[in-house]
């Protein structure tokens, strides 16, 4: 299973006159991966103190082994859910694949919270299979880092603004999320509508480079359109 980089942002979600978008950026708990299969709101929330500590020392060792010991003593757990392909809540269109191709029918979603050049708040979602294990070790490897330092949010706005494709002159909202398929953490700028053609312009930024990795669009006339017919 690979968790790729594509969000629903909350309906809503504008900014007050005068407040910067980096006094807002959203996290991982405030956005819908939607090709994150399954979507983690949508598993069952699961408490922490039911996992075996024989499971979490190997959750640990997992981390450790593929970044270090100092990554992981700055870590703490935001949320746990529960994939249960027995409960209705879990159950998908297609099934969840470990890395060797094999169907998965439980695993633990952890969310982990860190800072980022130790002051910015910073969300990941790890699965663990019931013995422990990493579901996807693309998860994590993009930490393999000494320090996550990135670029911090007032310069990725600079870099948004100078860029002439697909022009973006004022923003909507940022959010901050490590992408599997990246394998790096992704600062993603939405725009503000453009009145006149209600294009939404988004641009995905690696936070370590600052290199634009994809550009896309929302054409909100397409959207309109699809919910009138849904409508009648």
């Amino acid at each position: 299973m690979r968790i790729s980089f594509l969000f629903v942002f909350a309906i809503g979600a504008t900014f007050a006159q005068g407040q910067s978008p980096c006094e807002k950026v959203k996290l991982y708990d405030q956005l819908w991966v939607t090709t994150d299969k399954p979507i983690f709101q949508k598993l069952k929330p699961f408490d922490k103190k039911l996992i075996p500590d024989s499971i979490l020392l190997k959750i640990r060792d997992e981390i450790v082994e593929r970044t270090s010991k100092e990554f992981f003593s700055r870590l703490k757990i935001k949320a746990i859910k529960l994939y249960d392909s027995a409960v209705a809540k879990s159950r998908m269109t297609g099934p969840v694949l470990d890395q060797e191709s094999n169907p998965v029918f439980f695993f633990y979603a952890v969310l982990f919270e860190t800072m980022l050049n130790n002051e910015i708040p910073f969300q990941f979602r790890l699965d663990f299979l019931k013995n422990g294990e990493l579901l996807d070790i693309h998860q994590i490897l993009g930490f393999k880092r000494e320090k996550l330092d990135i670029i911090e949010c007032e310069k990725i706005m600079g870099l948004v603004y100078k860029d002439t494709i697909q022009p973006i002159r004022s923003i909507q909202q940022m959010s901050l999320v490590y992408s599997s398929k990246d394998e790096e953490i992704i600062w993603t700028v939405v725009a503000d509508v453009d009145p006149k053609t209600k294009i939404q312009y988004v641009k995905e930024i690696s936070a370590y480079s600052g290199d634009i990795v994809r550009r896309s669009f929302i054409d909100l006339n397409k959207t309109e359109k699809l919910e009138e017919i849904k409508a009648q």
